[in-house]
């Protein structure tokens, strides 16, 4: 049985997790970072927010498939190369590269975003290869997906699962 006095503190918890802060900035080869610390002071501090679901019926035609299947949209090809599913990555800090396949380019007007764990972020410039840093160790779901100017869902890559375990060095635990 959980105690009065711990059930207050569980209860907080998801209010402190929305708290944590996400910072994105440009390194200077141009590649993309995702940090819940800023690197210096030129990383913005992203708000992020997570949008409730909008049903439609099960029989409506604008529903889009489930985040595992296949949607490219406009494009010939959508899909996330690496990590790949159930890849279990080594890694000395919270830090891992992302692939994308897209083809053709980025239509003018959509945005590419990545989903980590429910967590949407928009990658800019369309970048299709970048870096997420301060990831926690543990397993994750990692998913990308192209909006239009207006929000509205035009391409979706399916979604994977993948882990990301601490590398420790020799003779350590």
């Amino acid at each position: 049985m959980i105690r009065p006095a711990l059930l207050l503190p569980l209860l907080l918890l998801p209010c402190l997790i929305v708290q944590a802060g996400v910072y994105r900035w440009v390194d200077a080869d141009g590649r993309v970072h995702f940090s819940d610390r800023p690197a210096d002071a030129t990383a913005e501090r992203l708000d992020l927010h997570v949008d409730a679901p909008v049903s439609r019926g099960a029989d409506s035609p604008v529903d889009p498939p489930p985040a595992s299947a296949p949607f490219p949209g406009p494009y010939a090809r959508f899909e996330i190369l690496s990590p790949v599913e159930a890849e279990v990555l080594m890694r000395g800090e919270g830090r891992f590269a992302v692939e994308l396949g897209l083809e053709p380019a980025l239509q003018p007007g959509h945005r590419l975003a990545m989903v980590l764990d429910g967590l949407e972020t928009v990658i800019e410039a369309g970048a299709t290869r970048f870096a997420l840093d301060g990831v926690a160790f543990g397993p994750h779901r990692l998913g990308a997906l192209i909006r239009d100017e207006q929000g509205v869902l035009i391409a979706r890559a399916p979604t994977l699962r993948f882990e990301l375990r601490r590398d420790a060095p020799p003779g350590e635990l």
